[in-house]
């Protein structure tokens, strides 16, 4: 099992999802990632940051989902809708193996 990140990789991977500054909510949230039975690590969230960096400095939710489903594929599933529920008001729908975006708020 994955530890914690550090409350300065989750401010770095905050700035990379383009949101300003991470509250308590939001860094539970990232937490959450890696307390799920198939949790993301460390070097797996810091290739997304990486990722976006090279690709122009910012990761959107968008770009979050292609990445991950390019590591870890259907294992990521559950932490990447925590972050577009909570990001973006979409959610991943992923039922019966499709991959498109549902409108949650």
């Amino acid at each position: 099992m994955t530890g914690a990140l550090t409350e300065s990789e989750l401010m770095t991977i905050g700035r990379v999802l383009n949101v300003c500054g991470l509250s308590p909510v939001e860094m539970r949230i990232v937490n959450a990632l890696l307390c799920h039975p198939y949790p993301l690590g460390r070097r797996e969230l810091m290739r997304i940051i990486h990722a976006g960096e090279a690709a122009g400095g910012a990761v959107d939710d968008g770009t979050i989902y292609v990445h991950v489903w390019r590591i870890r594929q259907k294992t990521a599933w559950a932490g990447i809708r925590l972050i577009c529920e909570y990001t973006r008001g979409y959610a991943l729908d992923y039922r019966a193996g499709r991959s498109g975006w549902l409108k949650t708020a």
